[in-house]
């Protein structure tokens, strides 16, 4: 996410298609032909919009890849959706500590940053927040895992 921005929009490559082209994070499907593409992002930020670009790579035998690769994921969260009681469930074996935080939609935090030891299973209580989409963001060292979890009541 970009500090303070109020929205964002993806340029995508010819055949992606997105169900949300305007949060910090987009999940789309690659329709296209395998190799490089150019993917955009567009934050706005007051009066002022800050675009960026990187080349990823289609493989339809890998799916899409970036400069970094990719880690494994980490946790998952359930249930997702919840009516706001989310469980951060480890997956791996990894005893490094997890920064995790919680992103509205155009970036903004709902939940600060906080140091997380991913040995067992951890309460996420987003009781006071609004029905909707949310992203929530661990960091590892210089690797990034993002979920999607929605609030319905």
């Amino acid at each position: 996410p970009v500090a303070n921005a109020t929205s964002y929009s993806w340029a995508l490559p010819n055949g992606w298609t997105t169900g949300d082209n305007s949060a910090f994070v987009v999940v789309a499907e690659a329709n296209n032909t395998p190799g490089d593409v150019e993917l955009c992002v567009t934050a706005t930020v007051g009066a002022c919009e800050v675009t960026s670009c990187i080349t990823v790579t289609v493989d339809f035998n890998t799916g899409v890849t970036g400069p970094v690769q990719p880690s494994a994921n980490w946790f998952t969260v359930q249930p997702n959706p919840s009516n706001g009681l989310f469980n951060i469930l480890p997956s791996d074996e990894g005893t490094e500590p997890v920064s995790i935080s919680v992103h509205d939609a155009v970036g903004r935090n709902i939940i600060a940053p906080f140091s997380l030891s991913l040995e067992r299973s951890f309460p996420l209580d987003m009781g006071n927040v609004a029905p909707g989409a949310y992203y929530l963001l661990a960091v590892r060292e210089d690797h990034q895992q993002v979920v999607k979890l929605v609030v319905q009541r």
